[in-house]
């Protein structure tokens, strides 16, 4: 019994990812009859992420790269900070 309701959990995640890609191609105006076919005759999520790939929305990767810098900057100096402020403790007493 766990088993069925598993594959059918399974199935309705499918359809609904399906539906989303179908959706998400769509608005970008360059959804295709080979697409749509594609997305009906996918049998897993795998196939349906393939599918949707070259159409997922791209992240501004400087972006990203800026915030990882900024951030281990950031950590950088906090961490300095600790150490030396922890050994000007240190001598202090």
């Amino acid at each position: 019994m766990r088993d069925f309701y598993d594959r059918l959990k399974y199935l309705r995640n499918l359809e609904d990812r399906k539906q989303q890609v179908k959706a998400s191609i769509e608005e970008q105006n360059r959804l295709t009859p080979e697409i749509i076919s594609a997305l009906q005759e996918a049998k897993t999520l795998v196939e349906v992420e393939d599918i949707y790939e070259p159409y997922k929305k791209k992240k501004d990767k400087s972006i990203c790269r800026y915030r990882k810098r900024v951030g281990a900057a950031f950590l950088y100096d906090s961490i300095g900070r600790r150490k030396s402020a922890s050994a000007s403790t240190k001598f202090c007493k």
